[in-house]
């Protein structure tokens, strides 16, 4: 959601019909695979550059603006404001009109960046598809740091939890870095796979986790695992849209809700745009989004009772 209150949907690889009267609009911005909202401004990663829409403007930055490679795939903004760029290339940050990479030659341990996350010192991590980097400023210096005792392989960051402490996706389960130590977790402490593809903090600080094989929550040190009803599924997406409610979108297992101990489920059939559910987000007035393979979804929760007919009444005589 932009500033002006407007909601955009797009889907990995989707594209997006840019308003009528746009200047320079060229149509459509084709083969989206991230997009971020900074002040007043939308950015959009895709395989022919970065696009931005600017007060009516639409612009494109490619080679020519700095970077290595004109297929850009993460998006993230700083503290001070710094638009960083991920690409197969190398990592671009933003100077004024242009772009300065940090590539390979600059430490990082492989040039393809994954994501990116921005912890509660400010610090920028940067996840590639070989190990992790540290980006701090202080004091006007920077330090780029990527020696990390972590297993070979991609590092995914997953999201900052309350304490400020980024968590990550690495090869065997869960990484995260806390008060200068690294701590990883994996099927040994419960999780249902090492596959990790979400993950969500809800209002009481407990840590839920999206697996290839279902979702779990961390207690006392241990994952508990979840059993979905309809079967086994991937969990795309973790939110709270109301408070107590766990709510996980699955793979063709549509949006199943959690709350005390139990799990109710909403299917197409019940109204959402389909049973493959990518997203879940909480917006203004109440309704939650909901992205599926069949559409976006704006959903009211009902504050009624349902209506109750009888249908039948039997008794017992002794």
């Amino acid at each position: 959601q932009d500033v002006q209150g407007s909601v955009w949907a797009i889907g990995h690889g989707a594209s997006v019909v840019t308003p009528e009267g746009l200047r320079g609009s060229a149509g459509s911005i084709t083969g989206i695979q991230d997009a971020l909202a900074a002040q007043d401004t939308m950015w959009f990663a895709t395989h022919d550059g970065l696009w931005s829409v600017h007060e009516g403007d639409l612009s494109r930055y490619g080679m020519s603006s700095g970077l290595s490679d004109a297929r850009t795939e993460r998006l993230a903004r700083d503290s001070s404001g710094t638009l960083w760029v991920g690409t197969r290339r190398g990592v671009a940050r933003r100077r004024g009109n242009r772009f300065e990479m940090l590539t390979s030659a600059d430490g990082l341990p492989h040039p393809h960046v994954i994501g990116f996350e921005i912890d509660g010192e400010g610090d920028l991590w940067i996840g590639t598809r070989d190990g992790v980097c540290r980006y701090r400023e202080e004091q006007a210096a920077e330090s780029l740091e990527c020696e990390w005792p972590l297993p070979p392989g991609p590092v995914d960051p997953l999201f900052i939890d309350q304490s400020g402490a980024p968590w990550f996706h690495v090869s065997g389960g869960l990484a995260v870095y806390k008060d200068g130590d690294w701590l990883t977790m994996g099927v040994a402490e419960g999780l249902p796979t090492a596959s990790v593809v979400s993950a969500f903090q809800d209002h009481t600080g407990r840590l839920w986790v999206g697996t290839t094989g279902g979702p779990a929550y961390l207690q006392d040190a241990r994952f508990i695992a979840i059993d979905l009803i309809g079967g086994t599924s991937i969990v795309f997406s973790i939110d709270e849209p109301i408070a107590g409610e766990i709510w996980f979108g699955t793979r063709d297992l549509g949006v199943q809700r959690y709350h005390d101990g139990m799990l109710q489920t909403l299917f197409e059939r019940d109204g959402i745009g389909g049973n493959s559910v990518y997203d879940i987000e909480a917006g203004e007035q109440d309704a939650i989004w909901i992205a599926t393979d069949g559409g976006l979804t704006r959903y009211l929760p009902s504050t009624e009772p349902p209506e109750v007919h009888i249908s039948d009444v039997v008794t017992s005589v002794p």
